[in-house]
């Protein structure tokens, strides 16, 4: 991209300025002009340099959790059972090159991706895009955050995540309903909990222990 942008105020120079394709020198006046217009363009660059990089890396994580969730869907076809969670602790390792050359981690931290396996029958990994206007945040239902707490704030800590066809990774829209007990502090269900102070058996609290998601590994415990 950069280099296109290079090239068109190159041409838009030349065209304006006939003498940078004659013999004669420039003027003081267009090499001033040339110089301002590449200035402008170096600070731009450098200004929307982290955007371009973070989205890169968003871009490669989304990439990366597909190839896992196909990996592991193929892996269940042969095993009935997907893998154990001890197959992601460790970047770049072969422990799966039947099905992914190597496991994949998070291009910017360089640690592995949060896999959950709830049971030998689901799955879900997560990880955090550095874009949170991300429309596919709030398509998936990780708006308020989705995941495990691992930092103990009481708050999940990711936003992004793939998951086994029979559970969702977030609370999609219009999935979620509010917890029907009054326990204090805001909490109207106990979070992570199936059932208790949700509609129907086939409800989880969330984390923060506010809403009831769809979950149906519920209906199986």
């Amino acid at each position: 991209m950069r280099d296109s942008i290079f090239s068109r105020i190159i041409r838009t120079a030349i065209h304006r300025f006939p003498s940078l394709r004659s013999q004669r020198g420039l003027t003081l006046t267009e090499v001033l002009v040339v110089a301002i217009i590449l200035a402008i363009l170096i600070i731009a660059s450098m200004i929307n340099a982290p955007k371009f990089i973070a989205r890169a890396n968003d871009s490669r994580r989304k990439s990366d959790l597909e190839a896992f969730k196909i990996a592991f869907e193929r892996y269940y076809d042969d095993y009935k059972c997907y893998p154990d969670p001890s197959v992601m602790t460790t970047c770049r390792t072969t422990v799966l090159s039947t099905y992914l050359p190597y496991i994949m981690c998070d291009p910017k931290l360089e640690m592995p991706y949060e896999y959950v396996r709830e049971s030998c029958k689901s799955f879900k990994i997560y990880t955090t895009l550095e874009d949170t206007s991300d429309p596919d945040i709030e398509k998936i239902g990780c708006t308020g955050g989705c995941g495990p707490d691992k930092n103990g704030d009481s708050v999940s800590d990711f936003n992004y995540g793939v998951s086994s066809g029979d559970v969702n990774v977030g609370a999609p829209a219009n999935a979620t309903l509010p917890g029907l007990c009054i326990l204090g502090n805001g909490r109207k269900c106990y979070a992570g909990v199936c059932s208790a102070c949700c509609p129907g058996d086939a409800y989880r609290c969330d984390m923060q222990g506010v809403n009831c998601v769809p979950d149906t590994l519920c209906t199986k415990q």
